[in-house]
């Protein structure tokens, strides 16, 4: 039995939203309790959801308290408006709202509500003196926060990083002009400078602030369990998630339309089916390339329904960031995936962390976006000649379970 602590986790991504930062600290949090620890979780009371799954307000643990701040937004009246739309669809009004929104709101588009949660700890701390406050970003506008309170109350701070700051491919893609850049790295240093702890979710990350501070540690996304297949679908290479304008594997699409023409039976059995927010996007892409016949898009799904489908699937898709620098984002989908123990065929840029895990764990197969070649090549062998060189190696260590009790020995030791 660990020490008793009394931990608050200030997290904007929580039930009933259902997009991909809510599972992380779901599954940490539900752990944790079980460690005899007092736990809070402060989040938005009006949070943008672009895809919401009542049924994961089941899954949080009764003992966890949760409370909930409100806090405007841009277009937080518009929760069907991604951020990805706004990227693809480059009209001038789109053009104006990423300008505002780079430029105007630093670090991030949340920070009004970020500057409310600090005024609900504040209260909160008073009456319940929590020994440690952890601010999980993105938003990283809440890591702020995060500052201020241990500045104030003097607790120990541990900022989270589920996704890399100054180096996201989402900062990356916005115009921000030089005098935003460099905000954005004088706040990001004062962050890992002053934070008791950082937390990261990938090798390059830590390998990246360690530059910065010695008080670094990393703990991945990982997977709640194994999800226990009772059948194979032979035809359906299988994405799950967002797909956003960053991912786009042009030579993907033109390896299935090329192989769909050039071999008879790659036509009659291959089937890829996306199942997330794609919006218009995806559907422009596929209809551009002429691959409607091959391509399913089936939209946004609940986590037990996507759970049914990637274990009854021959191959599953997953796809980085098609952007220089971006070797450091290991999407959660990685682990899910993983936990199904179906064959991952990964695009990404080269030398990623998800490519070593995917190496090293024998998970299946990486190739690099600008390899045509390899990717035409793979498709063939899996759809045709049922060739997948698939052995998993142990992947108990990415079990949530185990990193929830790794990060909780962690904040023990603090001093």
């Amino acid at each position: 039995m660990v020490k008793k602590l009394k931990i608050v986790i200030a997290v904007y991504y929580w039930p009933p939203n259902s997009d991909s930062g809510v599972f992380r600290w779901l599954s940490i949090a539900n752990h944790w309790v079980n460690y005899n620890v007092d736990l809070t979780i402060i989040t938005s009371k009006n949070p943008k959801i672009l895809n919401k799954d009542l049924s994961l307000l089941n899954k949080v643990d009764k003992r966890i308290k949760v409370e909930h701040v409100k806090g405007w937004e841009p277009s937080a009246n518009n929760n069907k408006n991604n951020i990805n739309d706004v990227f693809y669809k480059k009209n001038i009004f789109n053009k104006m709202k990423l300008w505002v929104r780079a430029n105007l709101f630093i670090p991030d588009a949340k920070v009004i509500w970020s500057k409310n949660v600090l005024r609900k700890f504040e209260k909160f701390h008073k009456k319940n003196k929590y020994d440690i406050l952890i601010t999980s970003g993105p938003p990283h506008s809440i890591h702020l926060a995060g500052l201020k309170c241990k500045k104030t109350f003097g607790l120990k701070w541990i900022a989270d990083f589920r996704d890399p700051w100054t180096n996201f491919y989402i900062n990356k893609s916005l115009p921000l002009n030089e005098k935003s850049i460099e905000k954005h790295k004088q706040l990001e240093k004062k962050v890992i400078d002053e934070a008791n702890h950082v937390v990261v979710t990938s090798p390059s990350l830590k390998n990246n602030f360690k530059k910065t501070t010695k008080n670094v540690s990393m703990f991945t996304n990982g997977y709640e369990k194994k999800i226990i297949s009772t059948k194979r679908n032979l035809n359906n290479l299988v994405y799950t998630g967002v797909f956003s304008y960053q991912q786009n594997p042009v030579l993907l699409w033109e390896s299935i339309k090329e192989l769909s023409i050039e071999n008879p039976t790659f036509k009659n059995n291959f089937k890829l089916e996306f199942y997330g927010s794609s919006s218009k996007l995806i559907n422009d892409i596929i209809s551009k390339n002429g691959i409607e016949d091959y391509v399913s898009i089936l939209g946004h799904k609940e986590k037990n329904h996507i759970d049914n489908i990637i274990k009854n699937a021959k191959a599953l898709l997953l796809l980085g960031i098609n952007m220089r620098n971006s070797n450091d984002v290991i999407h959660g989908k990685l682990y899910d995936y993983m936990a199904a123990k179906k064959p991952i065929l990964a695009i990404g840029p080269k030398e990623s962390d998800t490519e070593q895990i995917i190496k090293d764990y024998n998970l299946g197969v990486y190739i690099s976006f600008d390899n045509k070649f390899l990717i035409k090549k793979t498709l063939f062998k899996w759809f045709t000649k049922n060739e997948i060189l698939y052995n998993p190696s142990n992947i108990e260590e990415f079990n949530r379970k185990n990193i929830a009790k790794s990060y909780l020995n962690k904040l023990c030791s603090l001093k």
